[in-house]
């Protein structure tokens, strides 16, 4: 199955109702396989395998939402970042997945003060503690490249996100 150019579902987990990324694997040519797995967050700890259903069987008021840049539990905004993707390389650099982390993104009212001013340090630094005490150079790459991604596919406009469920 092609997945390119069509639109993917947003996931929930039906054990934590945690928003959930999906990656794409791919064969030897590089080509999408068409068995997408989900799975929770990277900076998301989880006790156990993500079960998805789609979001749209869910009232949001039921999403245990976190802050997708600095997974604080108070999320306040919705922003829309559509088409992003991480691609993971083997040893010889031929891809062999793709990463679509979400096309939704929550942010917590100081991320969002970082995303409203787009000051990507700033959002860099908040963000970093999520992935433990001492990131390597290489995660800071990562994140940086995902907020960069982020930042370049970002919409205009976002939405509220009225009571929290913690």
């Amino acid at each position: 199955m092609n997945f390119e150019g069509t639109p993917i579902p947003s996931m929930v987990c039906g054990t934590c109702s945690r928003p959930l990324w999906r990656t794409l694997p791919k064969d030897d040519s590089g080509a999408l396989t068409g068995e997408i797995i989900y799975h929770h967050p990277l900076h998301i700890e989880a006790d156990h395998e993500p079960v998805p259903q789609p979001r749209a069987e869910h009232y949001e008021d039921q999403i245990n939402q976190v802050c997708d840049f600095c997974t604080s539990r108070s999320v306040k905004w919705r922003y829309r970042a559509p088409g992003i993707q991480i691609h993971a390389l083997d040893h010889d650099d031929q891809p062999i997945q793709e990463q679509q982390p979400t096309d939704e993104w929550n942010a917590c009212e100081v991320c969002a003060k970082y995303i409203q001013h787009r000051n990507s340090e700033g959002l860099l630094r908040r963000a970093l503690p999520a992935f433990g005490p001492d990131p390597d150079e290489f995660l800071i790459a990562m994140v940086r490249g995902l907020h960069q991604a982020f930042f370049h596919a970002l919409q205009p406009g976002r939405t509220r996100v009225t009571g929290d469920r913690t």
